[in-house]
């Protein structure tokens, strides 16, 4: 798992990116389209993401 907030995120990825060219090597069958890359952590993780509040309605206003 990479976890960006302890600043390892980038040794984490090129560590997993020379695995995946190692296996890319000596299996490039395996990989149909084209040479593996791993995926870039997200930009935003949460558990229980806040719901946006809703503005309030004017008197006699309707959605």
């Amino acid at each position: 798992m990479v976890q960006p907030r302890d600043g390892q995120a980038k040794n984490i990825l090129r560590q997993r990116q020379d695995v995946l060219d190692v296996a890319y090597q000596r299996h490039p069958e395996r990989f149909v389209r084209s040479a593996p890359k791993p995926r870039p952590p997200p930009s935003e993780v949460w558990i229980n993401k806040p719901v946006a509040t809703p503005e309030p309605l004017s008197v006699g206003e309707v959605r």
